[in-house]
């Protein structure tokens, strides 16, 4: 068990990777899960970066992963309600 750990940002961008490929986007859930995991994956590396980072693009790259963020939650939204619907008698 003493090999080398990959960085938990490269596990999360892999993870991204095989979600893009390979999941079935048209399923409202589904794509909630891939905009979380988009806004996860952003915001760790803000934070992974952010010490070698201006002010200026410290704010502007905490800005992009808020809107992530939001993107995930308006998908995530989206997938409760077209998956209750779908669910509905």
């Amino acid at each position: 068990m003493g090999g080398q750990h990959e960085h938990p940002v490269a596990l999360i961008h892999r993870a991204l990777d095989v979600m893009m490929r390979e999941a079935d986007r048209s399923d409202p859930l589904v794509e909630s899960l891939v905009a979380l995991t988009e806004a996860i994956e952003q915001l760790a590396h803000v934070a992974l970066v952010s010490d070698g980072l201006s002010a200026e693009n410290r704010v502007k790259a905490l800005r992009d992963a808020i809107d992530c963020a939001r993107a995930a939650t308006v998908a995530a939204r989206f997938g409760m309600t077209a998956g209750a619907d779908h669910h509905s008698p």
